[in-house]
């Protein structure tokens, strides 16, 4: 978009307090001082907070973006090892060192993006302020290598889930995400969960909430991208159901 390409401009020609005067404060400009801070120091922190619906699940989401587009040269600076990580925080073919074609690169970083979709299918929930509220706290770790800064990988630490909201929500809330899609998924019957979510104590008070617009939720679709996304993150089918039982 113009607005990624204003920030990254600003960036590469050393401008950033610029950008700062003439585009405003945007989560951009802060990921674009995050990735020219790593020629200072290889290792760099953004926080991002706020109350319930102020936006953090959408900043986060368009701050990965960025920086999984973020290839230009950022040279001077130590490459940062990675640790091993969990299977749903990477796509195996960013290991390879060899994998440098465009359409690896495209799939890969998509695979990084689907890996943090997920985490909002497991942990977010409509709210009376939010039809997709995150309610945890994750800790991103993304890893560059030292040449063009490009992303190699993305861990994802969970903490503070809200367990209560499994077993009871407020007025006007619904359950995570995926106890609402699974009962109304087409494969619902696989695992004893025929009537939707109407018909279980944990899931009915919010059966019949649709969205703060009005229009109700795609529950059978969005879980549809769930499984999806797991495949695309390296979950073979057999564990996925055993996920989903």
């Amino acid at each position: 978009s113009e607005w990624v390409a204003a920030f990254r401009k600003a960036g590469n020609q050393g401008s950033i307090d610029w950008a700062w005067r003439t585009l405003g404060p945007h989560c951009y400009l802060t990921a674009e001082q995050a990735f020219q801070g790593l020629r200072r120091n290889p290792i760099q922190s953004i926080v991002i907070c706020g109350e319930s619906g102020a936006g953090k699940t959408f900043t986060n989401r368009r701050i990965l973006e960025y920086f999984l587009d973020a290839e230009h040269p950022c040279v001077g600076v130590e490459r940062v090892a990675s640790p091993s990580v969990s299977p749903l925080a990477l796509s195996p073919s960013l290991h390879s060192p060899s994998n440098e074609s465009a359409c690896e690169r495209v799939q890969a970083k998509n695979d990084i993006a689907k890996a943090n979709l997920l985490l909002e299918s497991f942990g977010n929930a409509k709210t009376v302020r939010n039809d997709n509220s995150s309610r945890f706290g994750k800790y991103s770790l993304l890893y560059f290598d030292g040449e063009k800064y490009k992303v190699q990988g993305l861990n994802i630490e969970h903490c503070l889930l809200e367990r209560s909201r499994v077993v009871t929500q407020p007025q006007g809330e619904r359950n995570y995400h995926i106890f609402m899609q699974l009962p109304r998924s087409d494969r619902a019957g696989e695992y004893g969960l025929d009537g939707g979510p109407e018909a279980f104590a944990y899931t009915a008070s919010g059966a019949a909430l649709g969205r703060t617009d009005g229009s109700s939720f795609q529950d059978n679709e969005q879980f549809c991208e769930v499984c999806e996304n797991l495949g695309s993150v390296g979950l073979p089918a057999e564990q996925r159901d055993l996920l989903f039982e």
